[in-house]
């Protein structure tokens, strides 16, 4: 036997279920396997590996690499790279974005400059779908 309390209170219950069960399919939920491995900056890259890995470069290394490993990235993962002069502020000069494919466990971004970059400190930040995940500070010295 049922009470009005209980009854009023199944009722709410139904109605609750009714409206989340209306609404959560107009939700995006992404759930994805891919995580970031390593994250290595070097001077230069060459047939999928990094040359001369660092975090300190001079002036006249005109382009910095940045090899992301990405592991268990399956096809649509978006990786991508943010880089930013950190001395006089916080200055972003260059983000781009990649979407692997699948068949992908790497990407490889650079960021370039024709003439010798100002010495300072430097910083790349690595996204994955959109939220942060590293990021590694070096120095133009």
């Amino acid at each position: 036997m049922q009470t009005g309390c209980s009854r009023t209170m199944a009722g709410f219950v139904g109605v609750i279920t009714l409206a989340l069960l209306a609404v959560l399919p107009a939700c995006q939920f992404k759930y994805s396997t891919a995580n970031i491995g390593t994250v290595t900056l070097s001077k230069d890259y060459r047939d999928g590996k990094t040359i001369d890995p660092t975090e300190t470069f001079s002036p006249q290394n005109h382009t910095f690499h940045a090899v992301v490993k990405v592991n268990n990235a399956p096809a649509g993962t978006v990786v991508g790279a943010s880089w930013t002069i950190l001395d006089d502020g916080e200055e972003v000069v260059h983000t781009k974005e990649l979407v692997l494919d699948g068949d992908q466990d790497f990407a490889h971004f650079i960021l370039s400059n024709p003439q010798d970059w100002e010495r300072g400190t430097y910083r790349v930040e690595i996204t994955l779908d959109g939220k942060a995940k590293r990021t590694i500070d070096f120095a133009v010295l």
